[in-house]
Formats: structure tokens, C-alpha cells, sequence
């Protein structure tokens, strides 16, 4: 084997990536809004085609490095699973994020986001209640935190609460 990771460390490197990737998705966010004003200006297949194509230019270098450096070495898939993966890939990604970028030009990258941080707790909200799950556990922590962002998604949503305007506009 290799060099033994401590778990306080590896927990600080999962940590810091994490909140990398949540800096680079706030932007992409921010960045789908600003330059899609609306819905007409783009058509959205196309723009995630294109996304892909930069991805897999891109990103295949780099998973080729992995393998032959021995960092991430890639194995024998069987076509059962690369069939499961591809059925996964067209429905479970390329529908949630043309939905996904389609409600950020109609609404705003803050509440499509927030609505989708709503999925953690609504989930264990139903491994709860989900007589067949194995001894759901919810915790005072969970607890609050899932109130947490229930409020914050239906604060975000209420015209006039924070001072905005009725149509949810700034005053100007």
C-alpha cells in the first residue's frame, strides 16, 4: 500500500474541495443567468452539447494521466453497468440540468439553488419515514439544519419579507 492518510487530514482536503466545487457551481450559477437573459436567447440542448464536448476534450487528458500515473487507475467496466451508467447519464443529467438551467433564466440562480439543497433533508425526510429503511436516525443537528433551509427557501420565495418590492424586484 501507500502512505497511511490520517483521517483529520483527509477530512480538511474533502472539505476544502467541497467548498471549491460549491465556489465553482455558485459561479457557473451566476454565470448561466447573466449571460442567458432569457429563454429565447439560447437554445438549451445546445448549450449542454457543447458542454459536453468541452468536457470530454478536456477532461479525457486528464483521466488518462490518472491511469497511467496510478492515481486513479481505471478497470474493466462490464456493459451492463456502462449501459446503467449511459441510462443515468441521458436521464438522471442531461434532463435535471437543462430543467435546472431552464428554471435559473425564469427565476433567479439563488432560489433554483436553494430549491435544490432542499432535496438532502426531503430525502431523509423519507428514509425516515420509510418503514423499510434501516433505523433512520434524525438528529437535533439534522433537525435544525433542515428547518434551516426550509426557512431560507421559503423566505427567499415570499415577495416583500426581505424589503423587496411585490414583484420581487429591488426598489430603485
Amino acid at each position: 500500500g501507500g502512505t497511511p492518510v490520517r483521517p483529520l487530514e483527509s477530512h480538511t482536503v474533502g472539505d476544502i474541495l467541497s467548498l471549491v466545487a460549491a465556489a465553482f457551481f455558485a459561479v457557473y450559477s451566476v454565470l448561466v443567468k447573466w449571460l442567458i437573459p432569457s429563454e429565447k436567447s439560447i437554445r438549451m440542448p445546445m448549450f449542454f452539447g457543447f458542454t459536453g464536448v468541452f468536457s470530454a476534450v478536456l477532461c479525457t487528458p486528464l483521466l488518462v494521466a490518472l491511469h497511467y500515473t496510478g492515481i486513479e487507475p481505471m478497470e474493466d467496466i462490464p456493459p451492463r453497468v456502462v449501459a446503467y451508467l449511459t441510462l443515468n447519464g441521458l436521464v438522471g443529467t442531461v434532463l435535471s440540468d437543462l430543467l435546472w438551467a431552464k428554471a435559473i433564466v425564469l427565476t433567479s440562480p439563488l432560489v433554483v439553488n436553494l430549491g435544490m439543497s432542499l432535496t438532502i433533508p426531503l430525502s431523509c425526510l423519507a428514509d425516515h419515514l420509510n418503514p423499510l429503511s434501516p433505523e433512520p436516525r434524525l438528529q437535533w443537528d439534522y433537525l435544525l439544519g433542515a428547518a434551516l433551509v426550509f426557512s431560507s427557501f421559503f423566505l427567499v420565495n415570499c415577495p416583500g419579507v426581505c424589503g423587496g418590492e411585490e414583484d420581487g424586484s429591488e426598489a430603485g
